[in-house]
């Protein structure tokens, strides 16, 4: 298990929707581990209507950029800088040291209570070795999907979208895949509530480096 840090309060405009970034509790997962200008017109990042929609299974239909600019929900896929994260969310108040040897980790609650990010880095280069992203079932699949493609470096193919469907719709708890220098897994993580209500259920995404999981 990894333990990603606290992160600092500081306020984000996504998709036309304030957000402030809270001081979260640790954010874990047994198999790892500055704002953008303005507003940007794209879907709505909550969804409306039935929370288990089918997801769009056409990956050139989701935008991408191989390193983000603030569309949708970002995602940076490994070995991007640490300082290209840091210039889109701002800077953690402290870093933790990672599961795997030589790292460090940092989370942001993106939107509380329904998007996190994780990331970890390599301590020496900074450069990012996993990166994680967890949504709740109220998060539009467009979304969800838009950012799963940033952090495969826009590589999202017809398998890879498939498999998170089946994961969506429940035909399957893990999916679990590798793509050309990368492994990845998608999977319904389920997170304790303070309140004592019933645990909530999130999709989890973890793409990392071969070999990192040693």
């Amino acid at each position: 298990m990894i333990v990603i840090s606290q992160v600092s309060v500081i306020s984000l405009v996504l998709m036309g929707l304030s957000v402030i970034v809270v001081h979260s509790p640790a954010f874990s997962h047994p198999q790892a581990v500055g704002p953008h200008p303005g507003p940007l017109p794209l879907l709505s990042i909550i969804r409306e209507s039935n929370p288990f929609e089918e997801p769009t299974l056409n990956p050139e239909n989701i935008p991408c950029r191989e390193e983000p600019i603030g569309l949708g929900i970002p995602g940076f896929q490994p070995g991007i800088h640490q300082d290209s994260v840091f210039r889109m969310f701002g800077f953690p108040s402290q870093t933790l040291p990672g599961y795997w040897p030589n790292t460090h980790a940092v989370s942001y609650d993106l939107i509380p209570h329904q998007v996190s990010l994780g990331f970890l880095f390599d301590r020496q280069s900074l450069l990012l070795q996993q990166t994680e992203a967890s949504f709740a079932q109220s998060v539009n699949t467009e979304i969800i999907l838009g950012t799963l493609n940033s952090m495969l470096g826009c590589q999202l193919n017809q398998e890879i979208a498939s498999g998170f469907q089946q994961v969506w719709r429940g035909q399957v708890r893990r999916y679990s895949f590798a793509l050309g220098q990368l492994n990845g897994a998608i999977e319904w993580e389920i997170r304790p509530t303070s309140s004592g209500n019933q645990p909530a259920q999130r999709v989890y995404i973890g793409i990392w480096q071969k070999g990192l999981h040693r």
